[in-house]
């Protein structure tokens, strides 16, 4: 009886001990998080109460973060990002898609190749990668402004004005795209489309980054006409789905406009193949860019730019299962030819 006593003592003193290390644990986690992510949730009169409840979120997502990352079938990693502790209203700043600036009266899709047939031209490859090419600019980053649409509309324009320019690359401003095209669909920091955000500079122009800066916020239209740097002649959608149109687009056209949906594991992305299921068949809420494929341990996907910086998921990049609309990544392909 005194044995068994002892070994309840013994568990007992164990389980708290225990008990306060991983609450030690789970703060000194909580404050390193912050450091890295330069956050601050302690304001006057709180009395910590924001601090808690972003707290008890990334405890959460932590948790998931490691048992996903514990499993050895998993295909991608996932990481802490600085989305790992936001409330769903605050994470929504950083996307930008709006599924009612989608026109449900769009153009009639079209299919690239003359004959409709498979693709047997030698000039497009097993795999692409437009990562490192001259005419891709470097990573951008939204901020908190949801216009993820004017990141993935101007990218697109802006390789195909380089490769039309003897590979001199100029940066465009998004920035016009959210000011200027707000009579429709479009609503500048609080989502729009990109396709409808091409269509408005056809007539316009759209002027440069340096001309027109981004300000990581809405504001009155400032463009005007000698400001134009680049004019697109047609943009179009791809036949969605049609991965052999997508592939031919790519290679001739260039970095394609792409829609998808969002959830935590992919704001929490870090590396591998992207091919979870939690954010199939929901509707699009962001807006990124294709810039190539390629096949990684038997997996076909696709090359994803992000507009979230260099710092989320590969220096700003990300892949994803290609083939099977993963995310709806491949409902809503859009191609620009410039002028």
């Amino acid at each position: 009886m005194l044995l068994k006593m002892d070994f309840l003592f013994a568990f007992t003193v164990c389980a708290i001990v225990m008990t306060v290390v991983q609450g030690q644990t789970t703060e000194d986690d909580w404050r390193m998080y912050k450091k890295t992510f330069k956050k601050n949730y302690f304001i006057a009169a709180d009395n910590g109460r924001l601090d808690r409840i972003h707290k008890r979120l990334f405890v959460t997502r932590n948790e998931q973060i490691k048992l996903h990352n514990s499993n050895p079938l998993v295909n991608y990693r996932r990481e802490l990002t600085g989305f790992t502790d936001l409330l769903k209203e605050e994470f929504q700043k950083f996307l930008g898609v709006n599924k009612n600036a989608i026109p449900s009266h769009t153009k009639e899709a079209v299919s690239l190749r003359p004959d409709g047939s498979d693709i047997t031209d030698p000039d497009v490859p097993s795999r692409l990668d437009y990562r490192y090419h001259t005419c891709l600019p470097g990573i951008k980053n939204q901020g908190q402004c949801a216009a993820s649409w004017a990141f993935s509309a101007i990218t697109s324009v802006e390789f195909n004005r380089c490769r039309n320019n003897k590979n001199i690359s100029v940066t465009l401003s998004e920035q016009q795209l959210i000011d200027c095209d707000r009579g429709g669909l479009n609503k500048g920091c609080h989502g729009g489309f990109s396709m409808t955000a091409i269509e408005s500079t056809m007539l316009t122009g759209i002027a440069t980054g340096l001309q027109y800066p981004y300000k990581k916020t809405g504001g009155p239209c400032k463009y005007v006409a000698n400001m134009k740097a680049a004019s697109v002649k047609l943009c179009n959608y791809i036949e969605g789905g049609s991965i052999v149109d997508m592939k031919y687009a790519l290679t001739k056209l260039g970095p394609l406009s792409a829609t998808m949906t969002v959830t935590d594991s992919f704001a929490d992305y870090g590396s591998g193949v992207y091919d979870s299921n939690d954010c199939d068949g929901q509707d699009p809420n962001h807006a990124v860019v294709l810039v190539g494929w390629g096949n990684q341990n038997g997996i076909d996907y696709w090359i994803g730019r992000n507009s979230w910086g260099t710092g989320w998921g590969k220096e700003g990049y990300f892949l994803i299962q290609r083939g099977v609309n993963k995310c709806g990544i491949e409902s809503y392909p859009v191609f620009v030819k410039l002028s």
